[in-house]
């Protein structure tokens, strides 16, 4: 939106969300939903450059992203007592453990270890620190397991966390205020052993000062694929491909929508795909090899969905086509889609099945 964002228009849009979404920490539906939401908002939000603020206002944090607890607070942190003689509970940050993944229940018939993981992955990657912010306020019961999960999804990812407080609008603002100026840093690890743990990177600065940073990363091997399931992949792409679901900004594209010449009632989505953002793999045969599907959903004028088609093209590029494509050439993609007379909001992507990546965007079509 165009002008400032007043913290009344954060409230507003969030009350249709309170009104018919009751909080429950433990639900299933509810890990499923925030596990779900946190990938779709990486996948929207890493085409853009520089550090991005998820400010996360709840008063519920039904997930934990991270091994275990990063606490800036070396002798631990206490809650607000009756007085001196009952200061409150304390939590020494050497001796609490949560575990893996402690939040999910595992008898709960679900185990969200692995798609948490690549949701923190995404998140980290896609340079997106993390701000969770306590709507409950000051209470009779202090929430200790909610309040350790929200230090650490803001500690990791380089944010901070709002807790124990009823100024919920003095979050929103220190949020905003905190993520406005930043230093990027790169780094590239010498160990080469792969072993999917977590492992810590440490900032340390000439003075005392207080740092917020991205504090790891998985050790994952770059170099083997995803172990997705073709069908699990199938789904993350067609969510993405929801009228509901922000553009997903990993691979970036052009798309022209037309009639096609050849046949009446048919639309031809042409794609120009930028193949800066594509995965290509050198293989032994001295091509560059990739892997792309494109694909459009097609909505009726009140949101109802009619029909989807999707193409994979499988390419095998020589090296002197390759270093012309990334001089400002275009990686081309086509898809056609058979369409009864009327109007229709469309819904293109494409999705790297090297990388993973997805890139999607909404266009207008009218079938005569």
């Amino acid at each position: 939106p165009k002008g400032p964002v007043h913290v009344q228009d954060v409230y507003a849009a969030a009350s249709p969300f309170s009104a018919r979404a009751p909080s429950n920490s433990t639900s299933v539906n509810t890990m499923d939903i925030s596990v779900t939401a946190l990938n779709t908002l990486a996948s929207a939000l890493a085409g853009y450059p520089g550090r991005k603020n998820l400010i996360w206002v709840s008063d519920g944090f039904p997930i934990t992203l991270f091994p275990e607890i990063i606490s800036d607070e070396p002798d631990g942190f206490c809650f607000p007592g009756k007085g001196a003689k009952d200061p409150g509970p304390c939590i020494n940050p050497n001796s609490f453990s949560m575990g893996r993944m402690p939040s999910f229940g595992r008898g709960s018939g679900k185990d969200f270890e692995e798609a948490v993981e690549k949701t923190a992955n995404a998140l980290m990657n896609a340079q997106i620190a993390v701000y969770p912010i306590d709507e409950s306020g000051v209470l009779k019961d202090n929430k200790i397991n909610t309040i350790q999960t929200m230090r650490a999804l803001a500690d990791r990812t380089g944010g901070k966390a709002f807790y124990n407080s009823n100024n919920v609008e003095l979050g929103i603002r220190t949020s905003l205020d905190d993520g406005s100026t930043y230093y990027t840093l790169e780094y590239y690890p010498d160990n080469k052993n792969w072993d999917g743990k977590f492992r810590k990177i440490e900032i340390k600065g000439k003075q005392s000062v207080s740092l917020r940073y991205r504090q790891g990363y998985y050790a994952l091997d770059p170099n083997i694929k995803n172990k997705d399931t073709e069908k699990a992949l199938a789904k993350t792409f067609w969510d993405a491909l929801s009228l509901d679901a922000p553009s997903a900004t990993s691979v970036l594209f052009h798309a022209g929508v037309a009639p096609s010449p050849s046949k009446a009632q048919q639309v031809t989505v042409s794609f120009a795909i930028d193949p800066h953002t594509l995965a290509f793999e050198h293989k032994d045969d001295g091509l560059e090899h990739a892997q792309v599907s494109c694909a459009v959903a097609a909505f009726s004028d009140k949101g109802a969905p009619v029909k989807q088609e999707s193409t994979t093209w499988n390419a095998a590029v020589k090296a002197d086509e390759y270093a012309k494509m990334m001089k400002g050439a275009q990686f081309p993609c086509t898809q056609t889609l058979d369409l009864k007379p009327g109007s229709y909001n469309l819904t293109l992507g494409v999705l790297d099945r090297n990388s993973k990546l997805i890139g999607t965007t909404t266009a207008w079509v009218k079938v005569p």
